[in-house]
Parts: structure tokens; sequence; C-alpha cells
């Protein structure tokens, strides 16, 4: 469901969420919130997000900010299964759960990047020499 003042926008701030129709990042909010600022302070300081449109985006938006700063993690075969718990704030994948046992290097790398994995951990280290990584 669709956050009636927070959107979600590639366009906007690289996606970041923000008040509907302004620039400004939701997560300014909680910062003000967390540092001890009055509502009035936060509206003084961003004009454009009115005080209905600052109450309301505290309703339900408890996974805006915490899934802003979830990776997509994908753990290679060499590594324990178990090493996926290690991971608990973001969202970790063994090889073997994505589907792609058996892939090797350029093979892996590159369905790990259609699939919108954030990082390949390995322990592979001849994969650097083998393939060009962080393009």
């Amino acid at each position: 469901m669709e956050h009636p003042v927070i959107v979600i926008d590639p366009d906007v701030m690289n996606g970041t969420p923000c008040f509907r129709g302004t620039r400004v990042p939701f997560k300014n909010r909680i910062d003000y919130l967390e540092g001890g600022y009055s509502l009035g302070e936060f509206l003084r300081q961003f004009p454009t997000v009115t005080r209905e449109m600052a109450i309301q985006a505290l309703e339900g938006s408890e996974g805006l900010i915490a899934g802003q700063n979830r990776m997509r993690i994908l753990l290679d075969e060499c590594l324990p299964l178990d090493f996926r718990h290690s991971f608990s704030s973001h969202e970790a994948h063994t090889v073997q759960w994505a589907g792609f046992k058996g892939k090797k290097n350029g093979e892996l790398l590159l369905a790990a990047e259609i699939a919108g994995y954030n990082v390949l951990l390995t322990v592979d280290q001849g994969m650097p020499h083998q393939h060009p990584v962080g393009r």
C-alpha cells in the first residue's frame, strides 16, 4: 500500500523516501525527533512540509528508514550456510538458496547482479584477477 504523504521515487533524491511534492527526506523528520526538536522547529526549517504531512508521515512509516540501509548479500558456496545469520539487518541468501549453485566466477557475478544483489561474499581470492569487479 502506498503511503499517503511519503513517496519513494527514483527520480527524486535517488529514491530516498521524501514528503510528497517536496525534496525533503522523511529521515530529516526522524532526525529532528531524535534530536529533541519540536515539530514547529522542523516546520520552520522545511516550509514545504505541512503540519498535517509531518504528523501523518509518522503513521505507518516504520519500514521506510530501516529498509533504506538494507543490502542484499549473496554468500558463495565456499562459505558456511549458517554464516547468513551474521547479517540479520540485511537480506542475506546463500548461492544455493538463490538457485545459483554450480555457477562460477563471472557467471555467478552476472547472475548476482541481475538478481539485484549488492554484495557477493566469497573467499575465492582469484576472482578479482579473473573478472572485472566493481565496474
